[in-house]
């Protein structure tokens, strides 16, 4: 649940009255029934500036996280030689890699800042797989999505790698 003005909506609800939310990648190809599937479980969570979101070198299975306002900054490499790896805002998620199998995903040390206050959605990894299961489209974003991330990581730890 989050808290809008007086009256607190399900983070369901909050992406069906959004425009922009309810067209992201992650949402766009769910039907209401694949809607409510992904997000039923869904926790909202409002994180500080500068708070850590996420370490992906962590071990643990954890939340994919979707951005419902603010922007967060992509970290990759060790902590006194961390480079910004990209920058993700409203609509965008984060932890895809978590849907990969043991030692799949990339190898770099991964963290995600909160510039400014952000909202996310919390979406149990579960609640993500039967989505994706049911939805092609919605797989295919998310391995476009898990692609992408990997390709930045590799040629940022590339060039970190020449210096």
């Amino acid at each position: 649940m989050t808290r809008v003005g007086l009256k607190r909506l399900h983070v369901g609800e909050l992406v069906r009255t959004d425009a922009l939310l309810r067209g992201c990648g992650l949402l766009r190809p769910l039907d209401e029934q694949g809607l409510a599937r992904l997000l039923g479980d869904a926790v909202a969570r409002r994180y500080p500036c500068g708070a850590l979101l996420r370490r992906e070198s962590g071990g643990g299975e954890r939340p994919l996280l979707l951005i419902l306002a603010g922007e967060v900054t992509l970290l990759a490499g060790a902590d006194g030689a961390a480079a910004e790896v990209g920058v993700a805002r409203k609509g965008e998620v984060l932890g895809e890699e978590g849907l990969l199998p043991a030692g799949s995903g990339p190898d770099a040390d991964l963290r995600a800042v909160a510039q400014g206050a952000v909202d996310v959605a919390e979406v149990p990894l579960e609640a993500v797989r039967s989505a994706a299961a049911a939805s092609p489209a919605l797989a295919h974003y998310l391995r476009s999505v898990q692609d992408a991330r990997a390709v930045a990581c590799s040629e940022m730890s590339d060039f970190l790698g020449r210096w």
